[in-house]
């Protein structure tokens, strides 16, 4: 009788616990401000209750509260979770595309690089920098605009429209006479990458610099990232048949398809 009687606090931390989270994954995953009746009303659970949820999950930051309207949104700590899993998560991709990519920079002697988005622009995760006397520099950490860049372009191209939109929503800044900075010719280019399957950058961030992109997949068939060569102008072609082209779309498709057998053999450890 004694461990039944000491069941009941347990159990209603548990309960408790589970109306916190349910509380949480309302705000996925558009982390649209709501309050307290707002969210009553979604998951029918009573207001009291549900007040009670969201000043306990706001005096832990993983809400904020906004002092005019009143309604929640995720806060820093979410934000850092977010960031945690999101470094977790790049350390795989780049352990398991760091040889293929490697690999593509000795086949091509030109510099590849992975890229991923990040905020309003691309970020370099891994660079293999070509070997020869001429070659492309670049650095892990720096970021490319995403409308300009052929890593940024295919990863807009490739995503949900809502993406595209976020990351599209102002002027876009004319960097060199090849920029594309008409929003509907730029979605118009951004669907026809999507249908060729892979991206170009023809002198659109650097003068005089090129550079093509193939995405890499995770197993939602989502895009995750985006393998680059970048070049001088005389030695990277866009013309379709271009082997250039053909050896980036293979490299890539190899690394989703090493993230796919990855995740299938966690799931099943």
């Amino acid at each position: 009788m004694q461990q039944l009687s000491n069941m009941g606090p347990l159990v209603k931390t548990h309960q408790a616990v589970e109306k916190a989270l349910s509380i949480l994954l309302e705000f996925v995953p558009y982390n649209q401000p709501m309050g307290t009746v707002d969210l009553s009303a979604k998951l029918n659970m009573h207001k009291s209750t549900v007040n009670r949820m969201l000043h306990v999950l706001s005096r832990f930051e993983f809400l904020q509260q906004d002092p005019q309207s009143k309604k929640f949104s995720l806060g820093n700590a979410a934000n850092e979770l977010g960031k945690a899993l999101n470094r977790s998560y790049d350390a795989r991709l780049v352990a398991a595309a760091g040889p293929h990519i490697d690999d593509l920079r000795n086949r091509l002697q030109e510099t590849v690089v992975l890229e991923v988005l990040s905020g309003h622009s691309t970020i370099l995760v891994y660079v293999a920098e070509g070997p020869g006397p001429i070659y492309v520099r670049e650095a892990v950490g720096e970021r490319r605009p995403v409308h300009a860049s052929a890593g940024g372009k295919l990863l807009l191209a490739f995503s949900s429209l809502e993406t595209r939109n976020r990351h599209l929503n102002g002027n876009l800044p004319s960097i060199t006479s090849n920029t594309i900075t008409d929003l509907d010719l730029l979605h118009a280019h951004l669907n026809t990458i999507c249908q060729q399957g892979y991206a170009t950058d023809d002198e659109e961030v650097h003068v005089g610099i090129r550079a093509v992109a193939a995405p890499i997949f995770s197993r939602n068939e989502e895009i995750i990232a985006a393998a680059v060569v970048t070049g001088m102008v005389q030695k990277i072609s866009l013309n379709r048949d271009s082997t250039i082209i053909s050896h980036v779309r293979a490299a890539a498709a190899k690394i989703s398809s090493q993230l796919e057998n990855e995740n299938e053999l966690r799931r099943k450890k």
